[in-house]
């Protein structure tokens, strides 16, 4: 799954119209192919290709 990673002074994602939330950096957000919102915080250390920008969930990645 392509995720967005988010840069160190982190995001405002909006969820829906009305409704955000801000994201700290280690956080990635993204969809599935059922268009389903996901919201991860990865466990330290980060996945080594975690980035401030798109990039590929590893499946093996811990995250909570």
């Amino acid at each position: 799954m392509l995720m967005r990673g988010v840069p160190r002074e982190g995001k405002r994602v909006e969820l829906t119209k009305g409704l955000s939330v801000h994201l700290p950096y280690g956080a990635a957000y993204g969809k599935n192919e059922d268009g389903d919102l996901f919201l991860l915080q990865f466990s330290q250390p980060l996945p080594k290709n975690y980035k401030e920008s798109l990039f590929s969930a590893d499946d093996e990645a811990e995250y909570r």
